[in-house]
């Protein structure tokens, strides 16, 4: 062998060891060749459309080519032996290697495709391609097979048989003379119906039936357009008998095969349709818009309107009569559908509601009134039977967020002792409880705008005229003591409107539930006995120390004495605590520190109608520093046992503290002993 033959070889085998270790099939024959229309899934059956013309065919790329590569293409009817060659040069040669496109069909002549007068099943074809490589060593492909289909659903094909196929059958309730009518149809769905089944029915046979006078499938929609049911049956719409004409109806039906041959068109079945009569136009009413032109309405929508029922505004619609149950009528509002389509059946009186999205996108961004029509039309099946409307007025403007969909926050409350939202016992008098109003952030604020902030519906001040660039910021305003005890304890609500002079719709915040304690009682103030001269103060002689005029009680004390009255509180198991407090004399007094004092008194059993008398303080620690200054005296009850729950304080006993004489000398300088 010489050098470049040698050289030649192993380079072949250079290739093709790598092509077989990429491909992995070096050891197969050549690959089947494949068709693009077979398309069918699972079913080797090339569509009837197909078959017009040659039929395309692909070949696989070889692992190995070479300019003089050819193949030669063949095929037979399966369960035979002898292949033909297909080209009448019996190959096909494959040219330059760089000027191949693998991706180019090649041609089966269409007088091959053929479909044999035996077996009733389609033809099946055996397909495959011998390979020469470089136009030498030839291996046949693996076999790739296609079937030829061009007999009708129906068709017999030997003997020849092509007949009409029977009329369709209907249900056994709906004999020749049976019309359908509205009671017939009354809670069905459709009308089932039943061809004649072919011996060669495939489950993905296409039927399309047609109804009317004088169907014809080349002109007139199917009425049902499909493969059949399991029961190998139809069912045609219910609505297709509704908008039939009256009188006899034709059923006829046509069928496709998977691969598109078309059978004969059916002999034909008649039914006649009967309708209810249309309505008298006297029973069309206008519909009834229940808040604006019904009983009491005032002939307005306003924003409140829409809020009324969660569904939107409601409307009412009369039905015309005479009707059948099967119409239909459906509602507008400004032109728009508002609900679904509802069925008249056996009601005199229909309700629809028009959603408030609705409502406001048909009044648009406006304000004042706008005219807004409301309609129906009353259908059977898609015929217009009948249609009224009306036309009312809608003001659904607003000032600030949507209301509806957005709206106003709460204000809150809060108290001089801290409290959040809430109104404690303690709070009671306090005459700086005050309500907050947190702004939207948008839209912007305007002049001519207006705040009313209402505590249990009772309005607090003077409207708040807002201005420009305060959406964001907070308005605060105090609440009168008086206000808030006037409406008493229980579950008040703080709310507030935004309005402003031009709009018809103020819009309320959502409220804000304020808690209030009982209020209470207002305990009369302790009663400081033994007050001294004719000015009524805190002497000498009130604190024991005896004088001139007025002895003390033979003992040592040197404190004051005070008479607690009986009240609601005051019952057996409690606790009064008296207090002391000197106080300065100013316009805002304060504490003199050190001079507070206290006392507890037990009550047991019932408390006396005359009250009790209860000691307290210290002349050295709490009088003496309080010597031309105020003291100011109070009690507190406990609730519930010693400590528990104490009431607020009393009404004060407040009396000046005089503790010198004309001289200068204190109580203890100049006090008389007693004889």
């Amino acid at each position: 062998m010489n050098a470049i033959v040698e050289r030649a070889r192993l380079s072949r085998m250079a290739v093709l060891k790598a092509r077989s270790t990429l491909e992995n099939n070096i050891a197969m024959d050549p690959r089947p060749a494949t068709f693009p229309a077979q398309t069918i899934p699972s079913d080797l059956r090339i569509p009837k459309a197909a078959l017009a013309a040659d039929l395309d065919y692909l070949v696989p790329r070889p692992s190995l080519e070479d300019d003089d590569d050819a193949f030669q293409p063949q095929i037979r009817r399966k369960g035979t032996t002898v292949w033909l060659d297909i080209l009448t040069g019996q190959f096909e040669f494959l040219g330059p290697v760089a000027d191949r496109d693998w991706s180019v069909p090649f041609k089966i002549p269409q007088r091959f495709l053929i479909e044999e007068r035996t077996p009733e099943t389609p033809t099946e074809w055996e397909f495959r391609y011998i390979y020469y490589a470089a136009g030498t060593n030839d291996v046949a492909s693996a076999i790739s097979t296609f079937a030829v289909d061009l007999t009708k659903p129906g068709e017999v094909k030997t003997p020849p048989s092509d007949r009409t196929p029977a009329a369709a059958s209907w249900p056994a309730d709906l004999g020749p003379t049976d019309p359908i009518n509205d009671e017939y149809l009354e809670g069905k769905t459709g009308i089932i119906v039943k061809p004649a089944i072919p011996a060669n029915f495939e489950p993905t046979d296409v039927y399309k039936f047609y109804f009317g006078p004088a169907p014809d499938p080349g002109r007139d929609i199917p009425v049902f357009d499909g493969v059949l049911s399991a029961n190998q049956d139809a069912e045609i719409p219910k609505s297709v008998f509704v908008n039939a004409g009256e009188g006899l109806n034709r059923l006829i039906y046509t069928s496709t095969d998977v691969v598109g041959n078309i059978g004969r068109r059916s002999n034909f079945s008649q039914r006649e349709v009967q309708h209810a009569m249309d309505p008298d136009p006297a029973t069309v009413k206008p519909p009834v818009v229940t808040l604006a032109n019904g009983v009491d309405g005032d002939n307005l929508i306003d924003l409140k309107d829409t809020q009324v029922d969660s569904q939107g505004v409601e409307f009412k619609v009369t039905v015309p009569t005479p009707n059948a149950g099967s119409d239909t009528i459906v509602g507008f509002w400004g032109g728009q559908q508002v609900g679904a389509e509802q069925r008249v059946g056996s009601e005199a009186e229909l309700t629809f509601y028009a959603p408030y999205d609705i409502v406001k996108q048909i009044y648009g961004d406006t304000d004042g009134i706008v005219m807004t029509n409301v309609s129906y039309t009353m259908f059977r099946g898609t015929r217009d039977l009948a249609k009224s409307d009306v036309d009312i007025d809608v003001d659904i403007s607003f000032i600030g967020p949507d209301p509806i969909t957005i709206g106003l926050d709460p204000p809150t409350l809060t108290t001089t002792a801290g409290n959040n939202d809430e109104i404690r016992e303690g709070d009671y008098g306090d005459d700086a409880i005050t309500a907050h109003i947190l702004l939207f952030s948008a839209p912007p604020t305007e002049e001519g705008w207006l705040i009313d902030l209402f505590y249990d519906d009772v309005k607090i001040g003077e409207s708040i005229a807002l201005t420009i660039g305060q959406e964001g910021t907070r308005i605060n305003r105090v609440i009168p003591w008086k206000t808030i005890a006037d409406q008493n304890s229980g579950t008040k609500v703080l709310r507030y409107t935004l309005s402003s002079p031009n709009t018809h719709n103020p819009t309320d915040s959502r409220p804000k539930v304020i808690p209030v304690d009982p209020f209470p009682i207002e305990m009369a103030a302790p009663e400081i006995l033994g007050l001294a001269g004719p000015a009524r103060r805190i002497g000498c002689s009130t604190l024991n120390f005896p004088t001139a005029t007025v002895p003390n009680d033979g003992t040592e004390r040197r404190n004051l004495r005070v008479r607690v009255i009986p009240n609601t509180y005051t019952v057996d198991g409690e606790t009064i605590t008296l207090k002391f407090q000197g106080m300065t004399i100013e316009d805002v007094p304060v504490p003199i520190p050190g001079t507070d004092a206290e006392a507890t008194f037990p009550i047991v059993g019932t408390f006396p109608a005359e009250g009790v008398v209860i000691e307290i303080g210290d002349y050295m620690e709490d009088f003496k520093p309080t010597h031309l200054a105020n003291g100011r005296v109070t009690y507190s009850i406990s609730r519930g046992g010693a400590g528990n729950n104490p009431t607020p304080d009393s009404l004060p006993a407040i009396r000046a503290l005089d503790l010198d004489d004309s001289e200068g000398r204190f109580c203890e300088d100049f006090f008389s002993p007693t004889p």
